[in-house]
């Protein structure tokens, strides 16, 4: 197999494991929506289900990632100056965030972006919903999202398609798909691939991949317990 059949077959897995994810984050939503629909039995069989699958997911692509990691990188530590660190990198995140946001505001008069509206379009759902389903539906966005996403988007990628350690070109095609797949305009596409440039250089920066999930995970989590503050209080 030549360089460019390697490259394409490549291309193809790492598209394979973004619908992955996509489905893999987008389950509690439709669960949420249609619940109405399910009974009790089904409900508590589909949480299971559902369970099993994401924690199988993270275990495995963390396996396959970690084959691809040398024994130094696999050997390191993370240090309070590290996370300081990683701290900078979320304060430029919400810069960009917040110019994003402000600038689509004026454009579309959107107050957020719609993959935010879609999520907390969710609340009146949660709020009178099978609980479970409310649970892992904030679990995913704080937790098994950023563990995925980060996994295949800055991991997986680099291994499979830049391999030759061209790390702003990495950064840039990655970070564009990532944004794809966040946006619904151009607006919101350049917003969420400035947010994507700043995970990857979260990781790139010591080609350590807990940083940028740990990133990922301080970006969301406020979200997550913003919703959760809405639906129990």
């Amino acid at each position: 197999m030549n360089t460019f059949q390697k490259k394409f077959l490549n291309s193809l897995i790492l598209l394979g494991l973004i619908v992955v994810i996509v489905f893999t984050n987008a389950t509690p939503m439709f669960l949420i929506r249609f619940q109405s629909d399910l009974g009790g039995s089904v409900k508590w069989f589909l949480v299971l289900v559902y369970t099993v699958i994401v924690a199988f997911l993270i275990i495995w692509l963390w396996k396959w990632y970690q084959k691809g990691v040398d024994a130094d990188q696999a050997k390191q530590k993370m240090s309070w100056k590290d996370v300081g660190i990683i701290l900078l990198f979320y304060l430029a995140g919400r810069v960009v965030a917040v110019v994003g946001t402000v600038i689509n505001q004026l454009v579309s008069g959107n107050q957020m972006s719609m993959n935010d509206q879609a999520i907390f379009g969710l609340t009146t759902g949660l709020k009178e919903g099978f609980l479970p389903f409310t649970i892992c539906f904030l679990l995913v966005i704080g937790i098994v999202a950023p563990i995925i996403e980060e996994l295949v988007f800055r991991g997986l990628a680099s291994q499979l398609l830049f391999s030759g350690g061209n790390k702003w070109l990495a950064a840039i095609v990655t970070s564009l798909i990532f944004g794809l797949l966040h946006a619904s305009n151009l607006i919101e596409w350049i917003m969420y691939t400035g947010l994507g440039i700043v995970f990857y250089l979260a990781f790139a920066r010591r080609r350590n991949i807990k940083d940028s999930i740990l990133l990922h995970m301080i970006n969301n989590i406020p979200s997550a317990i913003f919703i959760a503050f809405a639906i129990f209080s």
